[in-house]
């Protein structure tokens, strides 16, 4: 899913690249609160603790003069990264440092258009 953000964006398609952003946020949210269950031996969300919701975090600094490319990325590499935290205990590949990459790929790409 992380990929095709960065496919949207290059297709200059930064709707559907927000709501897949914004997706990711959301699939972590409920990893975590499948781990959470899972540690308080119940599958019905019956138990809080007040925990903090990282991925929110990588919203808090989006102002208003904020560019929209910008803000999806943010949220891209926030939830690329707390995916990776999230999910080293389950043995899944880190995702972030490719996720970037291919980033730094299409930037590259992106400034060599703009040359020509």
């Amino acid at each position: 899913m992380a990929a095709m953000v960065l496919v949207k964006i290059g297709r200059k398609d930064n709707l559907i690249a927000a709501h897949l952003a914004l997706e990711m946020c959301q699939l972590i949210i409920v990893i975590q609160m499948l781990a959470r269950d899972e540690e308080k031996g119940t599958n019905i969300h019956r138990y809080g603790n007040s925990e903090a919701v990282p991925i929110l975090y990588s919203f808090a600094s989006f102002g208003p003069g904020c560019d929209t490319v910008d803000k999806i990325l943010a949220i891209l590499f926030s939830a690329t990264a707390e995916t990776d935290r999230t999910t080293e205990n389950f043995g899944y590949a880190k995702k972030s440092d490719v996720i970037k990459k291919l980033m730094h790929q299409f930037l590259k790409l992106e400034g060599e258009q703009h040359k020509n």
